[in-house]
């Protein structure tokens, strides 16, 4: 298709019934599209961008900066009748562009470990795997457990997050956790924004540490994440018994995790009765 036939450029308020015709049936379920477009149209820095082609609205992708040197890429669509001639292409090209005049230096995305046609897709525009996650999701026995599990204080921050650069889940993980179906760059100020929030917890057994975890409640959602959790069998356990019976969200029983794949992690989440529910890639390229 000559490149003067498709016209990239950031949506408008119009294009929003145009765009949710086509994302209808992107799953067997629908998509999630039209329950965040709204969201992401009136956001200050992201960007929602917009195929055209003569005249009529053939795709769209979103991108936002969790913070100002890194784009995350989301929410890619071609319209069914239109795939195959370089829209999704041209799409990626023009969010890598914007993200680049924004000051971006890096760039992220996650699709389905099974999605072939996007996996060749974006291996041709330069991206690369960065790391592999499993997502959990399930309802951990509410056992009582001889371990002590409290919220951090501030003044350990700075040994928890040696702690945590040390294990061998931060190291499988690339140093990313997965938050509202994104990634994002776990690092101290992470830390930091967890122990403010009341969500940066830590299990021990007498006098020794046995594992971490930071927890958040799901946007929108009855969900309590676990963006990130390490430590022994019994911490684990108890971890996630306090985030399904978290007092902050009295009513919520299920936890989600995207875990890093990192086998004896992942063999510690089955056996307290999370269940995999699917695997995802996160694909990153410098820009």
């Amino acid at each position: 298709m000559p490149k003067s036939e498709l016209l990239i450029r950031e949506a408008r308020p119009e294009d929003k019934p145009h765009v949710l015709t086509f994302v209808r049936r992107t799953w067997r379920w629908g998509d999630y599209i039209p329950k965040v477009w709204d969201e992401w149209f009136n956001e200050h820095h992201g960007r929602i961008l917009v195929a055209v082609l003569h005249g009529e609205v053939v795709g769209m992708n979103h991108v936002r900066f969790p913070t100002p040197n890194y784009a995350w890429l989301e929410g890619a669509r071609v319209h069914p009748k239109h795939r195959r001639k370089g829209v999704a292409t041209a799409l990626a090209l023009n969010a890598l562009e914007f993200s680049s005049a924004r000051g971006a230096t890096i760039a992220r995305l996650a699709t389905s470990s099974n999605n072939e046609p996007a996996k060749a897709h974006l291996m041709k525009l330069g991206f690369r795997v960065e790391a592999e996650f499993v997502w959990l999701q399930g309802t951990p026995p509410n056992e009582s457990h001889a371990v002590k599990i409290r919220e951090a204080e501030r003044s350990e921050l700075g040994s928890l997050w040696l702690e945590i650069k040390r294990s061998a889940v931060y190291k499988a993980s690339a140093g990313l956790i997965g938050r509202g179906w994104a990634w994002y760059e776990m690092n101290r100020q992470t830390l930091s924004e967890y122990a403010n929030q009341g969500g940066l917890f830590l299990a021990s057994t007498g006098l020794k540490r046995t594992g971490i975890a930071l927890l958040g409640s799901a946007k929108g959602e009855n969900v309590i994440e676990v963006a990130y959790i390490h430590g022994v069998q019994s911490a684990v356990k108890s971890l996630l018994n306090l985030s399904s019976n978290s007092d902050r969200r009295p009513s919520s029983k299920r936890v989600r995790i995207f875990a890093p794949k990192h086998q004896l992690l992942l063999a510690r989440l089955l056996k307290v009765g999370l269940k995999e529910k699917g695997k995802y890639l996160v694909f990153s390229k410098q820009i």
